[in-house]
């Protein structure tokens, strides 16, 4: 939040803007590549509740950061339920696999990303 706060007041406080194009290198665009659902019926809680599918309670905390590959999203006790979400790509096919796994119960990231919008 800090540092979006100090973009925007950078931003406001400019002199003049620039007439030439931002170089690559200083540019970081993000692609939504899928989105993470909580299927139908599943129940959902954070610890110390008992459901389906039991989220990290610091779940907020990994918004919009570069998360690395094994970073625990949840709990699924269950194990017939899979991770217990269901993810699709930009084309509605489900590329769960692609993203999560299950190790131990936890449902952990299969490659690097970013979140955004965790709710």
């Amino acid at each position: 939040m800090a540092r979006a706060r100090r973009l925007v007041d950078a931003t406001l406080h400019l002199a003049a803007i620039a007439d030439h194009p931002v170089a690559p290198q200083d540019i970081d665009l993000f692609h939504t590549v899928a989105w993470v659902l909580v299927p139908p019926g599943l129940s959902l809680g954070f610890p110390p509740t008992q459901a389906d599918l039991v989220l990290d309670p610091e779940l907020e905390r990994l918004n919009f950061r570069e998360l690395p590959r094994g970073t625990a999203f949840a709990r699924v006790q269950d194990p017939s339920l899979g991770i217990g979400l269901q993810v699709l790509d930009e084309d509605s096919r489900d590329v769960a696999s692609r993203f999560f796994h299950r190790e131990d119960g936890e449902v952990r990231l299969r490659r690097p990303v970013m979140p955004a919008m965790l709710t």
